[in-house]
């Protein structure tokens, strides 16, 4: 399909935006991607580059957190979270081992899909329509239904949404990146995250958690061209730190880490702004 003939649901686009935002700032987010995030470190750290969850295999191949890249933490945070307001995970019953993939939000699934003139298959809609979308409910009464629509719905979605899953992640991605407050909160969560299986050498030593401070995991890499022009266009020509407009004379811009690589920072543009060379230089390893 088409990326250009998908059309945005704007509700849901910010129900997703707005949703992603609260659990990040109640830390709640973390949940949803805190075990891909460590076997992404944990591959980066090791001779294998082979994930133990394919469905992030994708993103140890592109050198997510490792390189600068152009679909990069933000759309990892944005499909994490995108599945995570459609979908979660449920045991279908004690003896089983595997976790069901229970859809709690067929309605929305469904709008999505018929905005972008993708049908769903009849006999899913009626049964959908069988259960009704107070899945809460029926999963109570009838696990057994719910649980088979759900395998069938998953199946269908695996096939047919993923191009609609890009538009929404690219959406809030997009709209992620300009807020470099809630870019800071980004970095430090996910420094927070891998700070647990790599804490900082004085941490190791005394067996202590230290929020927000990491051991260096990456290495400054040579930035692409694209990097300065989406920057400068986030900071709208100012320093982030100073507020002083840049000029080609008098006020150079530097690249710099919102979080220092030294603390567990990443080379990811959702962990970068634009200094000027006074704020960058009187920054040195401190979060701005």
């Amino acid at each position: 399909m088409n990326l250009m003939s998908t059309k945005l649901d704007q509700q849901f686009a910010l129900r997703l935006y707005s949703a992603t935002i609260n659990r990040i700032l109640s830390g709640s987010l973390a949940n949803d991607c805190d075990e891909f995030l460590c076997d992404i470190a944990r591959c980066s750290q090791t001779e294998s580059n082979q994930s133990e969850y394919p469905i992030v295999q994708k993103w140890i191949d592109a050198g997510l957190l490792h390189n600068t890249i152009r679909r990069g933490l933000l759309h990892f945070i944005g499909e994490c979270a995108f599945w995570s307001e459609v979908a979660r995970y449920e045991w279908a019953s004690n003896e089983e081992l595997d976790p069901i993939v229970f859809f709690h939000d067929f309605s929305t699934l469904v709008r999505i899909a018929e905005l972008s003139a993708i049908d769903v298959p009849h006999n899913l809609r009626v049964s959908l329509d069988d259960l009704g979308y107070c899945i809460d409910e029926c999963f109570k009464i009838n696990r057994e239904k719910v649980k088979n629509t759900s395998l069938e719905l998953h199946d269908w979605a695996s096939k047919n949404l993923g191009s609609i899953v890009s538009v929404y992640v690219d959406d809030f991605a997009n709209r992620a990146l300009h807020n470099r407050q809630l870019c800071q909160e980004i970095s430090l969560l996910c420094v927070n995250v891998l700070s647990v299986l790599f804490p900082p050498d004085h941490a190791a030593a005394t067996e202590k958690y230290i929020p927000n401070k990491g051991r260096q995991l990456f290495q400054r890499k040579r930035w692409p061209s694209w990097v300065r022009e989406i920057l400068f266009a986030r900071e709208r020509g100012l320093c982030a730190s100073c507020a002083e407009p840049f000029s080609e004379l008098t006020r150079k811009s530097h690249i710099d880490h919102i979080v220092p690589l030294i603390e567990g920072g990443s080379n990811d543009i959702s962990n970068l702004q634009l200094l000027c060379s006074t704020c960058n230089l009187t920054k040195k390893n401190f979060h701005i």
